[in-house]
């Protein structure tokens, strides 16, 4: 797995004095050395540290080259410093580095599965219980990658922990294949940072949380699918979201997706519902483009819910339907409403303010057309939309309004009321409100009457309301004015009361009720019927009380009281009625039938075992094959009027070939037959050849015999096996690596098939014969080892090194001896074992001469790591830095070396600035700097020996910020606590006893950006030693500082 480069913070220190007597070890406060503190996340308010402010690092590097050092300037690169940017740069570079794997199947456990490389994953189906980690991670990829998950089975997790996090940029496809992603705890089903992720039919369900998170860096494209919570928002967006196809459900959330002011909608398709809050619900400055789809059973379909800012909302065809509010703006908000919206249902739009009674608000942005002012109306009808021109740049706005209205019975329609309001800007003026009263006829049946029913669309929208029906007699049926429905036959009317102004208005309807048909009978059913060559009833007989049935085959057929037959496949109509008895009516007439039954009488499936060929195999001889089809059944009658036949009815080549036969009139179905022309049977002979690794191979050959005149198909030889390095060898080229094969002889026409015997043979690739010999190689006394190098000859000839791998090359040392002695040793050559299986390697041995050199290596604090050069910065302006630095017994001079501190991924390797030639010299400032930038020091002490300068001791590196910018330098350092002691800096300690130091930068004026940790050093590691991280150890007797 990889990881993420970490940039490490680092702080330097040094306080605190150790005394003690005896076996005691005591601490006393000790010099401060400033340091400078730097964070990994870079500010918005100064653009030193931003990526596009290139200028300032060239002007860093101009600087380096024209500033003057105390005595002379040196360029040539410095084998110290590149060892100094190796220790200080090891903790700020990134290892974004990966290999790409070929695609795999991935089964979810309870441990993250990580990918890391572009390429196809297939993830099957899991039920997670008691997990605690997030399920799958995508990370270390870039946005070139591309990512495709195969969703194999449904996936369920039942723990708050996240399924996908996807960390890095990338281009994800989730091919979701109809499956469900759930998470039934209270966790988020996916994550997006950067990538670009396109979900294809993807079902995901989240049952306690928000499902996705897209950040504002993300893009997300849903195609297709399900995506549906039951407490939580379906998608946070804060980045950009494309939906184009796919429904997308909030059963109880505030939202079905929240989107930010960073966030940006595109809706071509699909749909959104949230049946608890708003569909879509957005800040301000966001992005809404709604061209297309269906948004619906909502509080609210579009919410824009900022009072500040301005959202950009665009409105095109997209559908609303069964919301409370379509679109619902707070305070100062407006939407665009594109000419293509073309729906027939008007867009509802609600305000979160409210509107004086001469105040006019505007809902639409300018630009706005006329024409559709008739497509928005005022959500629950609280206020007027209008238009204003605005000299041709207009807008929709909603202004108060207060009804007038006036009720009316309808002249052509007495049981119709209508409403009408007399203002003309109203949409409710033109009798566009009314109440409606139906009464149907109905048959007797002893109970009460139930066909009345009222449709009122004016109370709802004027408050009046209107009473119960009730019924009374018309025309010779007495029945007094009762709200109790009749029951008996006779004339009767409906009235309903609207109880409005002047008494009211009674708007009316007249119906029956019938007497009961003086016969009853069960209707005849069709039969579900096959051919059969046989004549077939074609129903199942009705039955009739208090009458006779009576049946007619087809407009022309002859009436009867038994059920007509038919013979061939086709639709029939049989014609029925009742002939009632002397108490009772006919039910229909052999001129009106009551009605009819249509039967069907199917066509008979032809089936495989009908149909035959003289011959189903045949030999491949060039010429063309013609198979005989024979048809048959039990009936007898089949012809070849009743099937078609087609497909592969005369061919030549080898292979499978299929006849299909169909039927039509009495049959039907369409049936496969198959028949071969078999391959005709060869012989090949083969050469194998073979060669040496790295030299002439040659390849197999091969003949053919057996072949038929004239033709002459190609023969294609195929190596398989292991090689000696064990790569698994198949393919048709020539093998290149050592080793057996077998060669397998076949041909690419479908015409010809070879004989077993005599297709394959055996093919060497020999191992190469090759001589390694060790290079001499010398060293100086106390030098680590030079790298040991060799050479490789095949016979008298030199070949490439790099040609084998795994070489050893050792020193012998003989017993006695610790090998770095003055003097020769031998070195010998060996290989790892299996190494080079393409080589047959003999070994040879080379010399490794030591001698002595003279000065000896700098001296080095065994115990912290750190030289006796102190480095510290005493003085920064907004142009400058002054550095000062211990001076180091026998040093004829400094070096100081500096650059850029290395930050957000880019690395600033050490240059060499100076060059002081004066032992005596302890300072120097850098000049020509830019203002509130990091840079970084480390100075090295050198004398001559034999003419050349010898590093003698290296300071630690530090880290300093010019003065003028946001953040500053720590001024000091507190020592808060040693050991049990607070707000000291001197501890007594035993021998072996150990004490943790707790200290602190003191911070003045500015901020400090965090940039290396407190470190620590003794002065005396025989008194005392501290580790890297504060831990003192007394060690012996007496006082030192650390």
């Amino acid at each position: 797995m990889k990881k993420y480069g970490i940039l490490k913070q680092w702080k330097k220190v040094f306080a605190a004095v150790l005394s003690a007597s005896m076996l005691m070890t005591s601490v006393t406060p000790g010099t401060i050395v400033y340091a400078s503190e730097f964070s990994s996340e870079p500010s918005a308010e100064t653009d030193e540290f931003t990526s596009g402010n290139d200028s300032v690092y060239e002007q860093f590097n101009n600087n380096i080259e024209e500033s003057t050092p105390v005595v002379e300037t040196e360029n040539e690169e410095d084998e110290f410093a590149a060892e100094e940017d190796q220790f200080d740069e090891e903790n700020d570079s990134d290892d974004t580095t990966g290999e790409t794997e070929s695609a795999t199947t991935i089964d979810l456990t309870g441990e993250t599965q990580y990918i890391e490389t572009a390429g196809t994953y297939n993830i099957n189906g899991c039920n997670l219980t008691g997990i605690t980690n997030k399920v799958l991670v995508i990370q270390n990829t870039t946005a070139s990658d591309e990512i495709v998950l195969n969703i194999q089975g449904d996936i369920t997790i039942n723990d708050s922990v996240q399924i996908v996090d996807v960390r890095s940029d990338c281009k994800l496809i989730i091919n979701g294949n109809g499956k469900t992603i759930e998470n039934t705890g209270n966790s988020n089903v996916l994550t997006n940072q950067k990538a670009t992720i396109t979900f294809n039919n993807v079902n995901i369900a989240d049952n306690n949380k928000l499902a996705v998170s897209n950040n504002s860096s993300g893009t997300i494209y849903v195609k297709g699918g399900i995506y549906k919570t039951e407490v939580g928002t379906v998608f946070s967006n804060l980045g950009n979201l494309h939906i184009e196809d796919g429904t997308i459900t909030s059963e109880k959330s505030e939202c079905a997706i929240d989107n930010s002011s960073s966030g940006k909608i595109f809706m071509t398709g699909g749909k959104i519902e949230a049946k608890g809050g708003a569909a879509i619900r957005t800040k301000y400055n966001a992005t809404l483009k709604i061209e297309a789809g269906t948004i619906e059973n909502s509080k609210y379909g579009i919410y824009l819910r900022s009072t500040s800012g301005t959202t950009n909302c665009v409105i095109g065809n997209v559908e609303f339907c069964n919301n409370v509010n379509d679109i619902y703006l707070a305070k100062n908000q407006k939407f665009t409403l594109s000419e293509e919206y073309s729906q027939t249902n008007v867009i509802k739009v609600g305000i979160a303010d409210t509107i004086s009674s001469t105040a006019k608000r505007q809902i639409t942005t300018n630009g706005t057309v006329q024409n559709m002012l008739h497509k928005v109306v005022s959500a629950n009808n609280k206020y007027l939309v209008k238009y204003n021109d605005n000299s041709g740049n207009g807008y929709l706005y909603l202004e108060n309004h207060t009804h007038s209205w006036s009720y009316a019975l309808d002249p052509e329609n007495t049981n119709v009321i209508k409403a009408n309001c007399s203002d003309p800007d109203c949409k409710y003026y033109g009798d566009v409100l009314g109440l409606i009263l139906d009464a149907q006829d109905m048959i007797y049946s002893g109970k009460a009457y139930d066909k009345a029913s009222v449709t009122n669309g004016i109370t709802d929208v004027t408050g009046v309301t209107a009473g119960e029906i009730y019924y009374e007699g018309v025309a010779s049926t007495v029945y007094e004015k009762s709200t109790t429905p009749p029951t008996e036959v006779g004339s009767y009317k409906a009235i309903v009361k609207l109880n409005c102004e002047g008494g009211g208005i009674t708007a009316s309807k007249e119906f029956k009720i019938k007497e009961k048909d003086a016969a009853t009978f069960t209707a005849p059913t069709a039969k579900e019927l096959t051919y059969t060559g046989e004549q077939q009833e074609l129903i199942l007989s009705g039955n009739a009380e208090g009458g006779s049935m009576y049946y007619r085959l087809g407009e022309d057929g002859e009436w009867q009281n038994e059920s007509p037959k038919a013979e061939n496949a086709g639709t029939y109509k049989v014609y029925y009625y009742v002939k009632g008895d002397n108490d009772h009516k006919d039910v229909g007439s052999e001129s009106e039938p009551y009605g009819f039954a249509e039967v069907t009488i199917g066509q008979k499936s032809l089936t495989d075992d009908m149909i035959s060929f003289d011959s189903v195999e045949k030999t491949y001889s060039g010429a063309e094959f013609t198979p005989t089809v024979s048809i048959s059944d039990q009936t007898g009658k089949i012809t070849p009027d009743d099937y078609e036949i087609s497909g592969d009815v005369k061919e030549t080549k080898a292979g499978t070939y299929t006849i299909f036969v169909e039927g039509k009139g009495n049959y039907a179905g369409k049936v496969e037959k198959t028949w071969k022309i078999n391959p005709k049977e060869i012989a090949a002979v083969i050469t194998p050849n073979g060669g040496i690794y790295g030299e002439t191979i040659d390849p197999a050959t091969a003949v053919l015999e057996g072949v038929i005149e004239g033709e002459n198909p190609e023969i294609v030889l195929t190596y398989a096996g292991t090689a000696n390095d064990g790569t698994v060898i198949s393919q048709t080229e020539t093998p290149s690596l050592a080793g057996t094969y077998t060669v397998t002889a076949s041909v690419a026409d479908k015409n010809y098939s070879l004989k077993e015997e005599g297709s394959t043979a055996e093919f060497i690739v020999a191992r190469r014969k090759v001589t390694v010999k060790p290079e001499n190689k010398e060293k100086y006394v106390n030098n680590a080892d030079p790298d040991f190098t060799y050479k490789v000859y095949a016979g008298e000839n030199e070949i490439a090194a790099d040609s084998l791998t795994d070489i050893i090359l050792t020193k012998e040392v003989k017993e006695g001896e610790t090998g770095e002695e003055p003097g020769t040793y031998t070195i010998i050559a060996s290989q790892k074992d299996g190494a080079n299986p393409n080589y047959q390697i003999s070994f040879e041995t080379g010399m490794l001469t030591i001698t002595v050199k003279t000065p000896e290596k700098p001296t080095v604090t065994e115990t912290t790591g750190f030289g006796k050069l102190k480095l510290r910065s005493t003085k920064q302006s907004k142009s400058s830095i002054t550095l000062n630095w211990t001076k180091t017994a026998g040093a004829q001079g400094y070096i100081i070396y500096g650059n850029y501190c290395s930050h957000n991924g880019k690395i600033y390797k050490y240059k060499k600035l100076a060059t002081v030639t004066d032992g005596n010299t302890t300072g120097w400032t850098h000049k020509n700097l830019k203002k509130g930038t990091y840079y970084k020091y480390i100075v090295k002490a050198y004398k001559v020996v034999n003419g050349k300068k010898v590093i003698t001791d290296t300071s630690v590196s530090i880290h300093v910020i010019t003065a003028g910018g946001k953040y500053g330098v720590a001024k000091a350092v507190s020592v808060t606590k040693i050991g049990s002691k607070k707000n000291t800096s001197k501890i007594t300690l035993k021998r072996r006893k150990t004490a943790q130091i707790v200290a602190k930068e003191v911070k003045k004026d500015k901020t400090i950006r965090h940039h290396r940790k407190l470190c620590y050093e003794s002065s005396n590691t025989k008194i005392a030693t501290v580790t890297s991280d504060g831990v003192i150890k007394a060690v012996g007797k007496g006082t030192c500082n650390i």
